[in-house]
């Protein structure tokens, strides 16, 4: 069985699961305080400046 890993640039159908793994961590790390929000990763990825990729 072969793996194989893609790398790409995110897209907008990406922020979903973005935005859960982003949870998972906080989760993970011991907090529960996580107020990012579709609407804002959207906008932060992918407005005029963006913020941040993945």
């Amino acid at each position: 069985m072969i793996n194989t890993i893609k790398i790409r640039e995110m897209v907008k159908s990406d922020i979903p699961e973005l935005l859960r793994l982003m949870e998972a961590i906080v989760v993970f790390e011991g907090d529960n305080d996580f107020g990012l929000s579709e609407k804002d990763l959207l906008e932060r990825g992918f407005g005029k400046k963006p913020e941040f990729g993945a």
